[in-house]
């Protein structure tokens, strides 16, 4: 077994996951973010704070060929039975960006069904989008998604980034919506650039059985104490004392 660790741009890694490059290990838990979560992760991404590595498993032609270790999906993508490289620590973050840019294709019915989360946070009467006013990306109500500020962020990423819609679709909806030329270059450039840009780091599990994969996750994934509401509040105390002397 080898896991050989490499920094990629994210923008590439979220292009091939809404390409339908990647699948979930069948031992990952399912979607657990809120829409808070979701606001707070792209925030990283737009102020240029860590967002942290990944961990995938390269799967041998064996492995492939066998099935069952994958779900079948990431986000709302069902990919191919035979992908090459599944996805054990950090489907939070990939499918976020996956289920802003393709929840329109999400299928009704999957076979791994979606979890309380996905529901609450794609498939309700809220809709992400990127607001050029606010400089963020967060939800609003469906009805007022389009506006001469804002724009549903899976549209954006799908035409300005990821190449699965026309450019010139997304020119035209939002030349309806009111937007102003002086904005469009913030959502088809400085936008999409927050994702081309941003590095990561990915550790590959390769030449691995599952039985050695699923060591290394939980290795990972359970090694140390969560930080708690409690440990917060007493390093918020810490703080506020610090910065008001001036240390």
């Amino acid at each position: 077994m080898r896991i050989p660790e490499r920094h990629e741009f994210l923008g590439d890694y979220v292009r091939r996951a809404a390409k339908g490059e990647f699948g979930v290990a069948a031992f990952q838990r399912p979607f657990r973010w809120n829409k808070r979560d979701v606001e707070a992760f792209l925030g990283s991404v737009t102020d240029e704070i860590p967002i942290g590595s990944f961990l995938t498993w390269r799967l041998t032609s064996e492995q492939r060929a066998a099935g069952r270790l994958s779900k079948g999906r990431i986000g709302p993508v069902v990919h191919d039975p035979s992908a090459e490289i599944l996805v054990l620590d950090g489907q939070n973050r990939l499918s976020t960006i996956v289920w802003a840019a393709r929840r329109p294709e999400a299928p009704l019915d999957p076979e791994c069904r979606y979890s309380a989360e996905e529901i609450e946070v794609w498939l309700g009467d809220e809709v992400l989008v990127a607001d050029v006013e606010e400089r963020r990306m967060h939800f609003v109500p469906s009805v007022a998604a389009k506006s001469s500020k804002r724009y549903p962020l899976g549209e954006v990423m799908a035409a300005a980034h990821l190449g699965i819609a026309r450019p010139l679709d997304l020119l035209s909806g939002m030349e309806a919506a009111g937007i102003s030329d002086g904005d469009f270059n913030w959502f088809f450039d400085e936008l999409p650039h927050f994702f081309r840009a941003k590095k990561t780091v990915v550790a590959e599990i390769c030449d691995a059985t599952a039985e050695e994969a699923f060591d290394v996750f939980l290795r990972i994934c359970k090694t140390g104490v969560a930080i708690s509401d409690e440990d917060v509040e007493e390093a918020r105390k810490w703080m506020i004392p610090a910065e008001a002397s001036g240390s």
